[in-house]
This record gives structure tokens, sequence and C-alpha cells, in this order.
């Protein structure tokens, strides 16, 4: 994972010099070398205040996410560079405040933490045409060492039959082809929703996982004025997941109770 997402961003700089995507060279390394260094400050000072162990690689992993899901601004302001280091804060402190167990997805509870404070939001630019091959060839990788192709198939035809659906008559393939190929659908599952400890155990858990997620990470999914952004659904999604584990944890306990009894 590391190493895929380090290549998406060289290939991201690589672009942006040769003005393909609209970022620009010298304000996307400092975005990216911003990330790098305060997720690694935010996690020693949170893993020292908890006494707590640390993994390096994940929080190198959760720097580079937040890099390729919020724009780089060339403001060298606080109003330009709130949302990446609050986010990468906050990033951080989900690894440690809900006990041992990793509750949320540290990159989108960072970045809807941030949002919440910042009234800003995060732009997903990693889904754009040109990144997109990449992100199939590398995603098709992982999910063959991780062997979770069903959570990401469950996930995709959730938010495509939610979009086919409510798409205006006669323009279903046109929406449905934009949300794969120019938004950011495929990163979003192969990094964001595959994270092994915000998921469920299990075959038919994992699939309700995913369609639960995409059913609220559908762009035309809404109840009233209410939308939901891809943080969003990923976050409720884990809460789902921590429901089932800790469903999963009774049960096993109340078994070692009976047989303890008998």
């Amino acid at each position: 994972m590391l190493f895929f997402l380090a290549l998406l961003l060289t290939a991201s700089l690589t672009l942006s010099c040769l003005r393909a995507i609209p970022q620009s060279p010298l304000p996307l390394a400092a975005h990216i070398s911003l990330l790098l260094a305060v997720c690694w400050l935010g996690n020693l000072a949170f893993s020292r205040a908890f006494h707590a162990k640390s993994n390096p690689e994940s929080v190198l992993i959760s720097a580079l996410i937040l890099a390729l899901i919020i724009s780089p601004s060339g403001q060298l302001s606080w109003a330009g560079l709130e949302l990446p280091l609050l986010a990468g804060l906050w990033a951080m402190a989900s690894k440690y405040l809900f006990g041992r167990r990793l509750l949320f997805n540290p990159a989108a509870f960072g970045v809807f933490c941030a949002g919440l404070l910042t009234k800003s939001a995060a732009s997903w630019w990693v889904g754009n045409y040109w990144l997109f091959g990449l992100v199939l060839v590398g995603g098709f990788f992982l999910l063959r060492k991780m062997r979770c192709f069903d959570l990401v198939l469950s996930f995709c035809g959730s938010v495509l039959v939610v979009s086919t659906l409510l798409a205006p008559a006669g323009y279903a393939w046109m929406f449905d082809s934009e949300i794969v190929t120019r938004s950011a659908m495929m990163f979003f599952a192969f990094v964001m929703l595959t994270e092994p400890r915000t998921m469920p155990l299990g075959w038919g858990w994992r699939i309700a996982f995913g369609v639960l997620v995409g059913i609220f990470y559908a762009p035309a999914t809404h109840f009233g004025s209410l939308r939901f952004s891809p943080e969003i659904a990923l976050l409720m999604g884990n809460l789902f997941a921590a429901a089932v584990k800790w469903r999963r944890r009774r049960f096993v306990a109340l078994q070692r109770a009976v047989a303890h009894t008998t």
C-alpha cells in the first residue's frame, strides 16, 4: 500500500510538471512534505502521551492518502494550510482516542473533523482521468494480495445501482461512466474501504459493509438537502463494522462463559 501511494504521488508530480493536472509542482511537493511532517510529529506526540506503540508505515500511509485527497494550496497562510494541518492531526489522534482498536479510518476521520472546524472539504483530486489507469492496475494487485474482491465489487455495484436508479432518464450511462473514470471512487475502494482494521470479519458482513458504504457514497443519494461526502459514507460504514465486531466479541464471550460454567 505504501509503495502504491508513493507511486501515485510520483506520477502526480510528473503530471503536474507536464501541466496535465491543475496542481502545480512546487505547491504539490510542499503539500506532501507538510502532511508527512504533521502526521509524523503528531503521531509521535500522541504515542508518547498515551504510552502506546506506533506503526511508522501506518503513519506514512495516512499522510500520503491525505495528500491525495486534499488539494495543495499555494497560499503560505493559515487559511490555506488549516485543512491539511488539522486533518493530519485528527487522523493521528484517531489511532489512539478509541483505545486499542481502530474505530475509524484515520484519513476519513481526519478530513471529517478538520472539515467541521474549518468549513472546508477534501477535493479528492486523485480522482482524475490521468491517474485512472494507474489506480486500476495498482488496486488490482492490492486486492489480489488482500483477497477482498467481494468487498470492492459489492461497493462499486451498490454505487452504480443507486446512481443508475436515481439518474435522469437517458443519462444513467453518462453518470455512471463519470463516476467510475473521473471521480475518486476506485481509489476510495482500493485504498480506504479495504483498511483491514476498520472492516467487519466474514464474507457476508464484508458484502453488507460494501453495500452500505456504496449507498451513502453514491452522489445521487440524499435525504432532502442532506448529502454525504465520501469520508462520511466511510465513517458510517466503520460504525457498522464496529457494531458487527462488538456483537461477535459478545457472542464469543458468552460461549466461553457457558463452557466455563458447564
